[in-house]
């Protein structure tokens, strides 16, 4: 099955849960992305569901110094219902935020462990055009996803031929946005998009999951060899 954005599951803005506005379905993964503003503190997983959530990158600007991103996800084999609540859970509570959103892939690796090829460090600076440092993949077929917070009440647009998943306030005009990229070769990429106008900081983070792998086709003789009956 081919790497495909199943669902845009929908957003929150300065809430601590996300009640999902579409449905995931089966053998999709849940990816869930998070901005939130505290001096200190990490995002330490998430319920929701009944699937396994697992944090596969977060990262704190040092510019400003409080702006953390995160990217987790859970496996979902049975899908999953519309209106269903996420909640992450974080070691401190966030000043500001979160702001929370989340997508369905259909195609990826299954299970709690192994579906990660890369992440990237995170990146910070205070230019229009963004994009995460370099995602250099290992597997052939991946699914690359970016996050992006940029201060100013901007708008994204993501720059081809990654595709606009969010955009949308986390809290007052501090701006979330999430691309995504599928890719067919091990290269070097660095999805990304750019802001409508000046923002004050952005800071990026990204990742890139597995293809699942192919499925094996059994293989049928279509001749038999005669049988022998009796002794030899």
């Amino acid at each position: 099955m081919a790497i495909a954005l199943d669902a845009n599951l929908g957003n929150a803005t300065n809430s601590d849960t996300l009640t999902t506005t579409s449905a995931a379905t089966s053998a999709s993964r849940v990816i869930l992305f998070a901005w939130w503003y505290v001096a200190s503190g990490t995002c330490t997983g998430a319920t929701g569901g009944g699937l396994t959530w697992v944090v596969d990158k977060q990262f704190k600007d040092t510019l400003d110094g409080g702006n953390h991103l995160a990217i987790l996800s859970a496996d979902a084999p049975s899908g999953l219902a519309s209106s269903t609540v996420i909640t992450p859970s974080f070691s401190v509570a966030a000043d500001f935020g979160p702001g929370l959103a989340a997508a369905s892939f259909t195609g990826l690796a299954t299970g709690a462990a192994g579906y990660i090829d890369v992440t990237s460090t995170g990146k910070e600076d205070f230019e229009e055009v963004w994009t995460t440092n370099n995602l250099v993949t290992t597997n052939a077929d991946d699914l690359l996803v970016a996050l992006s917070f940029g201060s100013g009440g901007v708008s994204n647009t993501a720059t081809a031929p990654a595709i606009e998943i969010h955009d949308f306030a986390g809290e007052g005009a501090e701006m979330v946005a999430s691309v995504y990229r599928i890719v067919a070769a091990t290269s070097t990429y660095t999805p990304g998009g750019t802001w409508s106008g000046t923002v004050g900081l952005q800071v990026n983070i990204g990742a890139a999951y597995k293809a699942a792998a192919a499925a094996v086709a059994l293989q049928v003789p279509t001749e038999f060899p005669p049988r022998h009956f009796g002794p030899f």
